[in-house]
């Protein structure tokens, strides 16, 4: 029966409301519910809803290397646990700083692009939520547009200003956080991508099918 349903679900998306209607009628009263259910699913991944939420973008830096915290898995949030570390890589012995938060031991470290000519852009962005009920996101929503490539491959992310690097293995678990935002309020997300053009001159964010925020980048920056 999942077969089938998958396939008659398929068959729904391509039809026109008397079709539909048509093909609906040749199943059961008991069938009729599992079906619609599993066709709302699919047109709702075919034809997503424009996320309500407000991006804005409130600082942009060019660099081929930024500071992040290496080590903490899944987990973007070091700077809500004890003892925030600061922005230098190294303590005065010359031993990485490190940060124990949730239980996680942050080291301090840099990220960089593929080689040492290769430029990233690191985003500081408001969500913000303008309607009376709780609206939310997840990691992976957020896209850089930079041209004709759009990609939400992050090299980092956390909240606040802070940067979280995020190893491969972890990446797809880190893309389905759910990022909740109350009501008139807003929460602040830091990401680093990878520019896919050195010369890129301005890019856009994105959260799924909305609209795209635009932002500047100096070229000459980072150099």
């Amino acid at each position: 029966m999942k077969k089938l349903t998958f396939f008659i679900v398929i068959a729904l998306a391509g039809c026109g409301r008397s079709d539909q209607k048509s093909v609906l009628s040749e199943f059961s009263k008991d069938e009729k519910p599992s079906v619609l259910s599993q066709f709302s699913k699919w047109t709702q991944r075919l034809h997503p809803k424009p996320s309500p939420l407000k991006p804005r973008v409130i600082a942009v830096e060019i660099g081929t290397k930024f500071f992040a915290r290496f080590g903490g898995g899944t987990d973007i949030s070091p700077s809500e646990g004890a003892g925030a570390v600061s922005t230098s890589t190294y303590g005065d012995s010359g031993i990485p700083r490190i940060q124990i938060s949730e239980g996680h031991a942050f080291v301090a470290g840099e990220i960089r692009g593929q080689d040492e000519r290769s430029k990233l852009v690191r985003i500081v962005i408001d969500f913000e939520n303008p309607l009376e009920q709780t609206e939310s996101f997840k990691i992976g929503d957020v896209a850089l547009i930079a041209g004709k490539d759009r990609s939400n491959d992050f090299l980092a992310v956390g909240y606040g200003s802070q940067l979280c690097a995020i190893e491969p293995q972890d990446k797809r678990a880190v893309k389905e956080i759910v990022v909740q935002i109350p009501p008139k309020d807003w929460r602040t997300l830091s990401f680093v991508f990878a520019l896919p053009r050195n010369d890129s001159k301005q890019g856009s964010i994105v959260i799924g099918d909305s609209t795209p925020v635009p932002f500047q980048v100096d070229p000459s920056a980072g150099k």
